[in-house]
């Protein structure tokens, strides 16, 4: 029976019955083709004309290796044949196409294969000759190729500098189409201007932190809004030294500029708590210092008023004078702080007063719209009480207070002011020494002249409004009776605070 078989160049050969030697020269191209029972399972043998091929033949390589052994020509002896045999191992890893003479699509073991190409058969071009396979020189990837010696005359070339460098980098520098040599020099480029960037940053974080320490300083002023200035400079200096700092770890280069970052964070954490915990604390104990100083020196002015009054008049000024009016009402005058006037250096300012007319009649406005620098305290509100009268940061201490711990209900008097009031020593039961005359006010000013300018204790110390205190919220200068001034604390008792308010309450 008569089989069609192909050989590994695509020629067609008819066999009527198999050779006893199970293989057939093609008379093509002299290639050997294995004639034998074809098993589809194994791959072996050769394909059918016609018929569907196998896998190993669509994938380029048969399943056992195919000796390519060519006819012998005419006159040629069995050893040459022999020795021809074994100098080919196996088919090549490539077809050619008989009719064109280039190289058919690579199969999958054509792409993966690694041994080097083998030129076609020539009997594939022309089927009447008979030609020995081609062996073609195997260069070792190993062996180094000579390059040529660049002339004295002649630079290096690029291709030169990119040989001499590893093949990573010079398959790198092939494969993006830059140099070597430039990829360098931008790396280095980039390094640089990586480094003057953090350098820059870790400078700027040394400044913002150096700067901030003297702007802790304006804590000093004890206002809202100087202890902010510092702390946001403080941490623009941390935030900058960091940033900078952690560039600067991350890369290999700039690590000079850590320092100046690290000084840089330093510098902003000193300068963001030197302030609001330092420099605060300290401005606000010398405001509080420079401010119970001028009150101080203040109520002692106005206490010896008091005592040089008492001296000439045998009593001490009226709290204020009330007159009764047409209608049966009881209309202030004048209140205690006028009437000490000549006794404060402001003689003239007390002559120019109309007595018989009350303070805010349109004929005592120019006298009673002016300020009076000794009935102020210092950092108080100086503005002007109901937009024209001069404002008092002092008030006395006057009026009742009900007294209900002993037996029976019994009446107080603080101080030494009253309505129409008219108090001599004899009458300050506890002692001048012991006993409040005036005190500082942080709300509700009244004008110097009003006269009613006096108060109780009321609830303490910067606990009313209507009570005493000063603008710092930390106590109040009082004057006593016999002129001395003294500085009490929020801390104190209010059940103190009311004994020494009484000129009559004989505690001991």
């Amino acid at each position: 029976m008569a089989t069609d078989v192909s050989c590994a160049c695509g020629h067609v050969l008819r066999i009527e019955q198999p050779p006893s030697a199970g293989k057939v020269p093609c008379p093509a191209c002299g290639a050997v083709v294995r004639v034998g029972p074809v098993d589809s399972a194994a791959g072996g043998g050769a394909a059918p004309a016609g018929g569907r091929k196998p896998l190993w033949t669509v994938m380029g390589r048969s399943a056992e290796p195919v000796i390519a052994d060519p006819v012998p020509a005419a006159g040629s002896k069995p050893s040459e044949s022999a020795g021809a045999n074994l100098s080919t191992v196996e088919t090549p890893s490539f077809q050619f196409d008989a009719g064109t003479g280039r190289a058919a699509r690579k199969g999958l073991w054509s792409v993966m294969h690694t041994a080097p190409l083998e030129a076609p058969p020539a009997a594939c071009a022309d089927p009447a000759a008979t030609v020995a396979p081609i062996e073609l020189p195997i260069t070792s990837s190993a062996e180094p190729r000579p390059k040529p010696q660049p002339g004295p005359a002649d630079p290096p070339s690029a291709h030169d500098v990119a040989a001499e460098t590893p093949l990573g980098q010079s398959s790198l520098a092939e494969l993006v189409g830059v140099s070597v040599g430039d990829a360098i020099a931008a790396a280095h480029g980039k390094a640089a201007r990586a480094r003057d960037s953090n350098s820059k940053r870790a400078m700027y974080a040394l400044a913002f932190g150096l700067a901030s320490i003297p702007l802790a300083l304006l804590a000093f002023v004890n206002a809202p809004w100087s202890r902010f200035p510092a702390p946001l400079v403080g941490f623009l200096a941390i935030v900058t030294g960091l940033v900078a700092r952690h560039q600067m770890l991350r890369s290999a280069v700039g690590r000079t500029g850590k320092s100046l970052a690290e000084y840089g964070i330093v510098a902003g954490l000193v300068g963001s708590f030197l302030g609001p915990v330092v420099v605060s604390g300290l401005g606000r104990k010398l405001m509080q210092s420079s401010h119970r100083s001028v009150a101080t020196s203040h109520l002692k002015s106005i206490g010896t008023a008091l005592t040089e009054y008492e001296k000439q008049r045998g009593e001490f000024p009226p709290g204020g004078i009330f007159r009764k009016t047409r209608a049966g009402d009881e209309r202030g005058y004048h209140g205690w702080m006028t009437m000490l006037l000549p006794w404060v250096g402001e003689g003239d300012l007390y002559a120019a007063i109309r007595q018989n007319e009350p303070y805010d009649d349109k004929v005592n406005l120019p006298v009673f719209e002016q300020d009076v620098s000794v009935f102020f305290a210092y950092g108080t509100d100086r503005g002007k009480v109901r937009g024209r009268f001069g404002a008092s940061h002092f008030a006395g201490v006057g009026g009742e207070i009900v007294d209900d711990r002993a037996e029976g209900r019994r009446v107080l008097h603080a101080g030494l002011f009253g309505v129409n009031s008219s108090v001599n020593r004899g009458d300050v039961i506890d002692g001048l020494s012991n006993t409040l005359a005036a005190g500082e006010i942080a709300a509700d000013l009244p004008a110097w002249g009003e006269p009613e300018n006096w108060r109780t204790i009321g609830k303490g110390l910067n606990r009313d409004r209507q009570g005493f205190g000063n603008h710092d919220r930390s106590g109040a200068c009082f004057l006593m009776a016999d002129g001395s001034v003294r500085y009490l604390s929020n801390k104190i008792d209010l059940r103190v605070l009311t004994a020494l308010s009484t000129r009559d309450g004989e505690e001991p």
